[in-house]
């Protein structure tokens, strides 16, 4: 989507968007972020949108803020200035409503800044995790997160895994967990939306695309399996190979992390059990996995180790209830706990 902003001459010193250009909804979040002005950048999208891609291309070329772009700091609310021999106002006007306040005492003053003790190194922050680190801040302050888990059986993968690999098939665990998501967002399309804040309603996605969070030099990029759900197990281990080797390499073009219905981030391989991400707008779930565990299970009256895996949704509650977060989940963990379906 883009979406045409435009600002008077006065204003154009706070506000990085120009009169008549087409921006979208992205590239407008990057442009707060960074500071530039849109109009010192080459748009490339149909029919001259400037995109999320081309921002992120002039913050790496080493593009930097005019001086007209920061946004100045607020202002306390006007307060009418009381004359130096004002009379007593009446009887009358005295009589006020207890529970109404003045603005200016209604807005909480910031924060004191923290001091560090001791000595310390100053780590300048890249423009880019700077912007990674704003968009993340307005995450959570702007969408309601709403948080669900449970343990997946992961006994089947495990021995379809080692068939496989008998058979010189490699598929890593993180892609059985791709295509199982991805078939789980075709089985229950509620959970494949997002929130469109133009409207105020829920818009469903085109299409099943995920996205894999891939740690980088320059901080998190997620590369993104299109219509991951008409693709084979194979295919999407193939393509997540590529696009993460070409993430690492900052060799990704912007239309192969732009965009994406739900996103995947694994820390399993770090040895991490569960945890909880933040949703990346516009997606409106991310989904964290954590590494294989062994648990205990009763089988036939007696207790046997099965091989386990938590997951965690982190969804848009505008988007997703708890009927939809638990239908997600629940298809999700059918299609591990049968994982021959997957390879077709």
């Amino acid at each position: 989507q883009a979406e045409s902003t435009g600002t008077s001459h006065e204003e154009s010193a706070s506000a990085p968007v120009e009169r008549n250009v087409r921006i979208g909804p992205a590239a407008q979040y990057l442009l707060r972020s960074s500071g530039l002005r849109a109009e010192d950048i080459r748009p490339t999208g149909p029919r001259g949108i400037l995109t999320k891609g081309d921002v992120l291309q002039a913050i790496e070329s080493g593009a930097k803020p005019s001086k007209g772009a920061s946004a100045p700091a607020p202002e306390a609310p006007a307060q009418e200035a009381a004359p130096k021999s004002a009379p007593k106002p009446a009887a009358k006007q005295q009589t006020q409503d207890p529970q109404q306040k003045p603005k200016a005492k209604l807005e909480a003053p910031p924060p004191p800044a923290a001091s560090l003790q001791g000595p310390h190194t100053d780590v300048p922050h890249t423009q880019i995790r700077r912007i990674i680190a704003g968009r993340l801040l307005e995450s959570k302050q702007q969408i309601p997160h709403l948080y669900v888990s449970r343990r997946a059986d992961m006994a089947a993968v495990t021995e379809l895994r080692k068939s496989m690999k008998q058979q010189n098939m490699k598929v890593s665990v993180n892609d059985f967990i791709v295509r199982a998501a991805a078939l789980a967002l075709e089985q229950v399309p509620e959970a494949n939306s997002m929130w469109d804040a133009k409207t105020g309603e829920v818009k469903p996605a085109s299409s099943v695309d995920v996205a894999i969070a891939v740690a980088t030099e320059g901080g998190l990029i997620t590369p993104i399996v299109k219509q991951a759900n008409t693709k084979t197990l194979q295919q999407i281990s193939g393509e997540v190979r590529e696009l993460a080797g070409r993430a690492r390499a900052n060799k990704l073009k912007p239309e192969e992390f732009q965009g994406g219905s739900f996103s995947i981030s694994n820390l399993g391989m770090f040895g991490v059990d569960k945890f909880f991400a933040i949703i990346n707008p516009p997606q409106a779930c991310i989904m964290a996995v954590g590494g294989t565990q062994q648990a205990v299970t009763m089988k036939d009256g007696r207790p046997h180790a099965t091989p386990h895996i938590n997951v965690a949704l982190s969804a848009d509650s505008r988007v997703y209830d708890d009927a939809v977060a638990s239908a997600f989940l629940e298809a999700f963990c059918t299609n591990l706990a049968s994982p021959i379906r997957m390879l077709s």
